[in-house]
């Protein structure tokens, strides 16, 4: 709404833009008061119209409002993904005797989820878990689960693991999920997927997909 002003001769409330017609009209023989001609004047020029600059910049203020809006709901949705927040137990033969997750307690834990079948499974291993077991074995246990994407029996799978860890060098405990339940427990939908599993036995992090070696390590090294 516009600057109001009392007309000095007959006392009514007028818009400021407004009171050289009201004086036309109402008072038509009187002049308006010189100070009150000037501010209608200023009051009538019209307002500029938002610069093209303004008009990116609300764009941009936009655009980043947006960007916010998504973030927040992302971290929402994640409190609801299907994977445990809670390290669920695992206790199954491997390669190197049993492995029981909870005998693990107090050591940050990484837990592989693969197939060796899988290229990208073959690739993760090959650039990023061998170099990071190889440099930063001794911060952190590495295990990894064969998926059992050709559904083996425990003989045959358990072979398929040895000439996989042979072929790319793999040093540390390979365990196979027979029936899939392990996978199933924690969510796993596809391979390569791994958890970081904290001190207190709580997953801190997940990611499906492969990764550089210096991304795995930065993630590994919050909690080191």
């Amino acid at each position: 709404m516009g600057d109001r002003r009392f007309c000095p001769e007959c006392g009514v409330s007028v818009k400021l833009e407004n009171l050289p017609g009201h004086y036309e009209k109402q008072h038509p023989r009187l002049e308006m008061p010189e100070p009150l001609t000037h501010e209608a004047a200023r009051a009538a020029k019209p307002r500029p119209p938002a610069t093209l600059s303004t008009r990116r910049e609300k764009r941009r203020y936009l655009a980043a409002a947006i960007i916010v809006l998504i973030v927040v709901l992302a971290a929402v949705l994640l409190q609801f993904v299907q994977w445990p927040r809670a390290g669920t137990g695992i206790e199954v033969p491997s390669d190197c005797g049993t492995f029981r997750l909870s005998d693990h307690r107090g050591q940050v834990v990484l837990l592989d989820f693969m197939s060796t079948t899988c290229t990208h499974c073959q690739a993760f291993t090959r650039d990023t878990l061998v170099p990071l077991h190889r440099q930063y074995g001794s911060r952190f246990v590495l295990f990894s689960i064969d998926v059992n994407r050709e559904n083996n029996n425990t003989a045959d799978g358990n072979a398929r693991i040895a000439r996989f860890k042979a072929d790319y060098g793999a040093t540390w405990c390979y365990a196979l999920d027979v029936d899939h339940t392990i996978a199933q427990a924690y969510g796993v939908a596809g391979t390569p997927t791994h958890f970081v599993i904290d001190r207190d036995g709580r997953i801190v992090d997940r990611h499906a997909g492969e990764e550089s070696l210096d991304t795995v390590v930065a993630r590994l090294a919050q909690y080191w």
